[in-house]
């Protein structure tokens, strides 16, 4: 499960640099801690924690530090500073919110849920961190329930790409295929990333392999290659399109190419073991 939360970890660094979830404008930034936030906001972590370890210590340095160490994985140390913050001061809901992202990070879904609650219930929480407490009710299986927030998140924020991406997401899980691929496609208009767009198109490739449409998954999957040609998802959903085909040296040739942009995939990698007496 910890691997499954990194990978979404490293997709929202990767394809939505400014910075996520609650700390992504802080409220009250004193002159001594413009320097910091001013490397936070260029995504100089490391930099900016030293600077805001450099502080006094209160709540609006307490929240820094823990933002910061979110957005270096180190959970431990977010949670530390983020527990000290919310003692000082546990009506302020900005550390509230901090603290259940880095406590879902970490695992703790059910104490982040919670907390996810209480900053909601404040009424003046960032949209990330709905879009938070949703994708850790799916972590704990909660689907209906995060499905919910979702599409609340999306209504709230009709532009944030993570409400719109987790609500597709909850409605393949719920096998709601037609929904989930317009979900999606909504994502492909949203965003300017062409990498994000074809994370999404090449998703709407599975949704529509999975509803049985598998001329529809084709050229969506070859629509995300054109964002992004090395977009292993969707080079292996070819590979399998071609396979159901019974074209076995294109399906191949398809997992050939994904070992050149990713040489340690293991799922092409076992396909080309089982194709390999096939001709």
């Amino acid at each position: 499960m910890k691997s499954y939360h990194f990978l979404h970890f490293l997709l929202f660094l990767l394809l939505l640099p400014s910075p996520s979830a609650a700390q992504s404008t802080f409220r009250n930034a004193p002159t001594a801690m413009a320097k910091g936030d001013r490397l936070f906001a260029q995504e100089k972590f490391q930099d900016a924690l030293r600077e805001y370890r450099r502080l006094p210590v209160t709540v609006e340095s307490l929240k820094r530090v823990g933002a910061a160490n979110i957005k270096l994985w180190d959970m431990a140390a977010a949670i530390v500073a983020l527990r000290d913050a919310v003692k000082r001061a546990p009506r302020d809901s900005e550390a509230t919110a901090l603290l259940a992202e880095a406590l879902s990070w970490n695992g703790a879904f059910d104490e982040a849920a919670a907390l996810y609650r209480v900053a909601l219930a404040a009424g003046d929480a960032a949209p990330a961190v709905r879009v938070g407490y949703a994708r850790t009710l799916s972590w704990k299986k909660d689907l209906d329930g995060a499905l919910e927030q979702y599409r609340i998140a999306t209504t709230e924020s009709p532009d944030n790409l993570d409400a719109h991406m987790g609500f597709a997401e909850m409605l393949s899980w719920k096998k709601q295929f037609g929904p989930a691929a317009a979900a999606y496609r909504r994502v492909v208009s949203l965003t300017t990333v062409p990498a994000y767009k074809a994370v999404a198109l090449a998703r709407i490739g599975k949704v529509l392999t999975w509803k049985g449409d598998m001329a529809g998954a084709e050229g969506n999957y070859r629509e995300a290659l054109q964002h992004d040609a090395k977009n292993v998802d969707a080079m292996f959903g070819l590979g399998e399109l071609h396979e159901w085909k019974e074209k076995y040296a294109d399906a191949k040739r398809w997992y050939q190419k994904i070992l050149q942009v990713q040489p340690g995939h293991k799922g092409a990698k076992a396909k080309l073991v089982q194709l390999m007496w096939v001709k």
